[in-house]
């Protein structure tokens, strides 16, 4: 039996062998500046990561977060967990997201804080990521 999904927003993103590329933007609260960020989508991150000069360039004190260590097939790291609104197209959604203490390669959209609030399809040999907000989703297919 075929299944009809609609989503509200259609990505393109660079070629596979890149990743499936999208930018978002972080913001403390509504009074301070946003960071544009370049995220890749991890299914396989419990997380959302990101680099500690984003956390810094939005004010806050990294070390005063939530404190989480994170293993990763090549070494562990710790991180710190921070209440922000994380902003994609229209969306804004308030979630924990972690800043890493040292150095790390890459942001990262994972499960907690971004999977678990949106619904996503990927056609990765087009590159195209459709995406609505889990609510949005779930209303528009009943």
């Amino acid at each position: 039996m075929p299944h009809l999904l609609s989503f509200d927003h259609l990505f393109s993103y660079d070629s596979p062998e890149k990743g499936i590329n999208l930018k978002i933007r972080l913001q403390v609260d509504e009074n301070f500046k946003t960071e544009e960020i370049e995220t890749k989508v991890d299914t396989g991150s419990s997380h959302c990561v990101f680099k500690r000069e984003y956390g810094e360039k939005l004010g806050l004190n990294i070390e005063n977060g939530l404190r989480l260590s994170i293993g990763t097939a090549t070494s562990p790291f710790v991180a710190y967990g921070h209440e922000v609104n994380l902003l994609i197209e229209q969306y804004v959604v308030d979630t924990m997201v972690y800043f890493a203490a040292d150095q790390i390669p890459r942001n990262v959209l994972g499960q907690h804080g971004f999977l678990e609030r949106f619904c996503i399809a990927v056609v990765h040999y087009d590159q195209k990521m459709y995406l609505s907000e889990y609510n949005d989703f779930v209303s528009s297919q009943k």
